[in-house]
């Protein structure tokens, strides 16, 4: 429990790139070893607990940038910020279809590509230093699990 609210106030103050690398310390070793997140860091309580899942929202929301996704009101708010990471990409389920959104950082620019759903309004607030420019990535089948280096391949 302290982890995630841990990782709770490092989103707070906006060090993402401290969230990221507690994030692998914490909760791959639980993920790797049995594909979920536990109540906390030994095997002798919940090995598939609820409030560990958590970390989750940092992760699509702090690090890939997918701030908010309101399905009732039909908004998708973008926020990207600084990180050292250099690509990410992820999407999130609505009942309208899935909102992706992938971006990459080259040339001292961060490239993104959002896609959501018919009807649904994207805003997007770049909180970062890169200059944030929409771009079409090519489409075809996305590898999800290259998300961040050192976890899942």
């Amino acid at each position: 429990m302290g982890n995630v609210m841990r990782i709770d106030l490092l989103s707070r103050a906006g060090l993402i790139d401290q969230l990221v690398d507690e994030v692998k310390i914490f909760f791959l070793p639980m993920a790797e070893l049995t594909g979920t997140f536990w109540e906390n860091m030994g095997n002798e309580a919940s090995m598939n607990h609820a409030f560990g899942s958590h970390v989750i929202v940092h992760l699509l929301r702090d690090v890939l940038g997918l701030y908010r996704v309101d399905s009732v009101s039909k908004v998708v708010q973008v926020r990207f910020s600084d990180s050292s990471i250099s690509m990410c990409e992820g999407r999130v389920p609505t009942p309208d279809g899935f909102v992706s959104l992938k971006w990459e950082k080259t040339s001292g620019k961060l490239t993104y590509q959002v896609d959501a759903p018919a009807g649904y309004d994207v805003e997007v607030r770049n909180q970062g230093t890169l200059i944030a420019a929409p771009r079409s990535f090519p489409h075809g089948k996305i590898e999800y699990g290259y998300k961040i280096e050192g976890g899942y391949k």
